[in-house]
């Protein structure tokens, strides 16, 4: 058996071109056989013979054609199996040389606390898309980054708390992420109309740490409103303050003892809403 390889792409063609049919040229018909094709005359024995050899010969070469397919699109498959595991490789060689990969790690802490919203951006729609969530994104991409987020207490001084919605934070991830921290900026929006009782003992975690709270956004609720009394005296770094009122009725008659509760200290003027 020959073998014989393409000079374009290098496939090796097994078998011997006498061991396949010819080739057919469909083109060179008589002008009997093209006028028994393009007519309804009927044929003669001679031309019902002819036809019946040109119909063998045809399935000869099918039959042929079809082996050949058949085995260019199980080569194609192999080359296309290979372009992808070449490709794969050659993308990991490429992250080897990565001028991220070779970034100092000070300069990638900067380029991740670029990611956590700004001050002017934190208003309620910002902040539920879960910008929170990403410093644990980021912790996930490699050991190095995990490394680098874990030494920036700065990426996980944002706490966002959301009781509207269903998927609120665990208290155990918050725990967690205070751990981490050294200043925290607290937002918390309590709801009315959910269960009070994880909102309560997730703010008196954050009580636990009110030292550490550089800004506080809370949206209040008459659940919350009793626990402020705790935090008096006890806000030595609140700068930014902004108090609202989740839906809950007549407020007014808790504004004043709520003011008695912040006391920042003069030179970090609070803002309540």
């Amino acid at each position: 058996m020959n073998a014989s390889r393409c000079p374009e792409c290098g496939a090796v063609n097994i078998g011997s071109p006498t061991q396949h049919p010819r080739q057919l040229d469909v083109t060179s018909r008589t002008p009997h056989h093209a006028q028994l094709l393009n007519s309804n005359e009927v044929p003669t024995e001679s031309d019902v013979l002819m036809v019946k050899s040109e119909i063998s010969e045809t399935d000869e070469r099918l039959v042929c054609l079809d082996d050949q397919i058949l085995r260019l699109r199980d080569r194609l498959k192999e080359l296309e199996e290979e372009h992808v595991a070449l490709s794969s490789y050659r993308a990991q060689h490429y992250g080897i040389i990565s001028p991220l990969r070779r970034m100092p790690s000070e300069v990638l802490g900067e380029i991740f606390l670029c990611t956590l919203p700004s001050v002017h951006a934190r208003g309620r729609t910002t902040l539920s898309n879960s910008p929170w969530r990403i410093p644990w994104l980021l912790s996930q991409i490699s050991g190095r980054w995990r490394a680098i987020v874990l030494s920036t207490p700065s990426l996980w001084s944002l706490v966002v708390l959301d009781f509207s919605r269903a998927n609120a934070n665990p208290l155990s991830m918050v725990k967690t992420q205070i751990a981490r921290a050294q200043s925290l900026k607290v937002h918390f929006f309590g709801s009315e109309t959910n269960d009070a009782r994880p909102q309560i003992e997730m703010f008196r975690c954050l009580l636990e740490h009110s030292p550490q709270w550089e800004e506080l956004s809370i949206e209040l609720t008459s659940t919350i409103v009793p626990l402020l009394a705790d935090v008096r005296d006890r806000l030595p770094s609140l700068g930014k303050l902004w108090i609202q009122w989740e839906t809950w009725e007549s407020p007014e008659q808790h504004t004043q003892r709520i003011s008695l509760y912040f006391n920042p200290p003069p030179c970090s003027p609070a803002h309540p809403v």
